[in-house]
């Protein structure tokens, strides 16, 4: 399921929709199948960069200029003045502006332009690849495998697959997960729902872990990555709505939804009656992952309806898949507006 090299093609080729829970002809809780990568895209894409002036030097590090990039594998790296061409050095490790340009020309027409307003989460997608896979193939070697006769997809499948392979989920999982969800599955009786309850907790259990590897084996490595350069990319992949609605010193309340998808059509009367009541005071923001499809993925977003609320600060403070009530919402928006 992992791609190897020109990981942005996932963009116009693994974002999909398939429902996980089917009552008649109406689908439920929609996931965003993906291949492997988004699973990282998930820790990194949903901290976006967030601009804050001061004097640089030679010392600066990236999360220094923008404190939401706190989670991001790059986010310690130092800014420097790197020879031309050179976007990152870690090591033995270079990137340079070549290999962030063909991964963006061999996508396809109608996702080229949004690659290229987010050509900073390429360079730090591809560098996380290149780590794993050199910390994917230690691992396997130290456990006698033959890495050498295996292609690079062929070793990132075999380590993560042993790495979740001993996930298993409870009754009582499964059980909360219903009950907090059953206005999304359409009347389906627990025992029905059952199967696909467990699939999805599995899949949302081996991204936790997954997650909690990435963060380990990418944060600690020493980089450095050109100033000019990233700072140009930074201001540019601010431009999108969700970005400029966390940078206006007020809450925001964004859902993430389409128009195939009936939880989230039910979705909108609440929406609509939410916005009006706090007209002025917190920011509403609507994306449609089919429209806005790598801006889905920067936020992690697997499954829709999926509701995030974040701080006067921009911060992140709740993240809910599925349908929520109106007074769900408010009770959340309350309390940040307090």
């Amino acid at each position: 399921m992992f791609m190897t090299k020109k990981l942005l093609l996932f963009i116009n080729r693994n974002l999909q929709n398939k429902s996980i829970f089917k009552s008649g002809s109406s689908s439920c809780i929609t996931i965003l199948i993906p291949l492997f990568i988004i699973m990282l895209i998930t820790l990194y894409g949903c901290e976006q960069i967030h601009s804050k002036e001061k004097d640089y030097d030679s010392n600066t590090k990236l999360v220094e200029l923008y404190p939401l990039l706190s989670d991001s594998p790059l986010a310690h790296a130092k800014l420097t003045f790197l020879p031309e061409e050179t976007l990152l050095r870690s090591g033995d490790i270079e990137i340079s502006v070549q290999e962030i340009d063909e991964q963006v020309n061999a996508a396809s027409q109608r996702v080229k332009d949004q690659l290229k307003d987010n050509l900073f989460f390429i360079l730090e997608q591809q560098f996380t690849e290149i780590v794993l896979l050199e910390e994917a193939r230690e691992k396997l070697l130290e456990d006698g495998m033959d890495t050498a006769s295996m292609t690079d997809r062929q070793i990132f499948e075999t380590f993560f697959s042993q790495m979740t392979g001993n996930i298993v989920i409870t009754e009582k999982e499964i059980n909360e997960f219903y009950t907090a969800n059953k206005e999304v599955m359409g009347g389906m009786p627990l025992k029905q729902a059952k199967p696909q309850i467990e699939s999805y907790l599995i899949q949302q259990k081996q991204q936790q872990v997954i997650e909690i590897f990435v963060s380990q084996t990418v944060s600690g490595k020493e980089v450095e990555i050109a100033y000019e350069w990233t700072k140009e990319q930074a201001d540019r992949a601010l431009d999108n709505s969700i970005d400029k609605a966390r940078e206006s010193g007020k809450p925001s309340f964004v859902n993430f939804g389409s128009d195939t998808c009936v939880p989230c059509q039910q979705m909108i009367p609440t929406r609509e009656a939410v916005s009006e009541i706090y007209k002025g005071k917190v920011n509403m923001v609507y994306i449609h992952v089919d429209k806005d499809q790598f801006l889905a993925s920067r936020y992690g977003v697997q499954s829709i309806p999926t509701l995030v609320f974040f701080d006067k600060s921009g911060m992140e403070t709740k993240r809910h898949v599925g349908i929520m009530t109106q007074k769900q919402i408010e009770d959340q928006l309350n309390a940040l507006l307090d």
